[in-house]
């Protein structure tokens, strides 16, 4: 379940598919409901999305907060799983298909939560999660 600020409000069910891809489908609730089923939610994740139009594709900055902050994650949304790619050189880690970094994984397992030898594995340093993290492009 999506809520935004603006009181919009859908459901989003997801799929895998072939390769990297995967099925989405998109309902819109009415923001009462959202807010009910927000209150009920035990696990939640709470960011701030930015869109950017770059050449290659049009990209999804996440900034997270709370148990997830100092977290950025960036997402291209491609027209085709077989879509040219450059990856802009402000992106770090390539993390396609490590479920860990899904919104329902850091929703259960939040990324300030996780085991060291998660971090070490991504050669991830000076993680502090009192630090605001942010891009001069945003």
């Amino acid at each position: 379940m999506r809520l935004r600020a603006d009181g919009r409000a859908w459901l989003t069910l997801k799929a895998p598919a072939a390769g990297i891809a995967r099925h989405e489908f998109e309902y819109d609730i009415p923001a009462t409901d959202a807010e009910e089923l927000w209150a009920l939610a035990p696990h939640r994740v709470v960011k701030t999305r930015y869109s950017l139009q770059q050449e290659g594709g049009d990209w999804v900055v996440d900034c997270f907060e709370g148990s997830n902050s100092p977290l950025i994650l960036a997402e291209v949304e491609l027209d085709a799983p077989d879509s040219p790619l450059t990856i802009p050189d402000w992106c770090g880690l390539e993390i396609t298909g490590d479920q860990r970094w899904s919104n329902a994984a850091l929703a259960h397992q939040p990324f300030s939560t996780w085991p060291q030898d998660w971090i070490d594995q991504f050669g991830l340093t000076n993680i502090d999660s009192k630090t605001k993290n942010s891009f001069d492009f945003l």
